[in-house]
């Protein structure tokens, strides 16, 4: 979980708003500050070179995965949570973050297995830009603010 310092005044201030409008303040402004990292993590996944098939068992090309990068955010209990990520048809930009074995069988016999090491590219991102997103949030919630009052 991430605290950001310095939100104080930006709180208090959203504290005195409407439940509802604070809430959607509060989701277009963590959105906003997320939308740079989006736009690099695109830039940073790894391309196949072959077409092959998604989850849902569609065929698709090279890039897919980078097409299917999103955002979420969610409002629970007055706390915003912010999750970029892959889709779940695109499920294996996962598995290259991260890196996982693959086992070959055949049957119930081994045929060999291959490590696919991990890249962090997703993770990388979001760590090499985290001041990027604490200074674009502040910046996000203020306008946010703002234009609500």
């Amino acid at each position: 979980m991430a605290v950001i310092k310095g939100l104080k005044k930006l709180s208090d201030r959203l504290n005195q708003l409407d439940k509802k409008l604070a809430g959607k303040a509060l989701r277009n402004a963590t959105r906003d500050a997320m939308k740079p990292i989006q736009r690099r993590a695109k830039a940073l996944a790894p391309v196949g070179r072959e077409m092959h098939r998604n989850k849902s068992g569609s065929i698709v090309g090279p890039g897919y995965m980078k097409k299917q990068i999103r955002i979420r955010t969610r409002l629970k209990k007055g706390k915003a949570t912010i999750m970029l990520g892959v889709t779940k048809d695109a499920f294996y930009g996962v598995l290259f973050d991260e890196g996982v074995t693959i086992s070959k069988r055949k049957g119930k016999v081994l045929k060999g297995s291959y490590r696919l090491k991990p890249k962090h590219w997703l993770t990388k991102t979001f760590l090499d830009n985290r001041r990027q997103i604490e200074n674009d949030l502040r910046k996000n919630l203020k306008k946010e603010i703002d234009k609500i009052t």
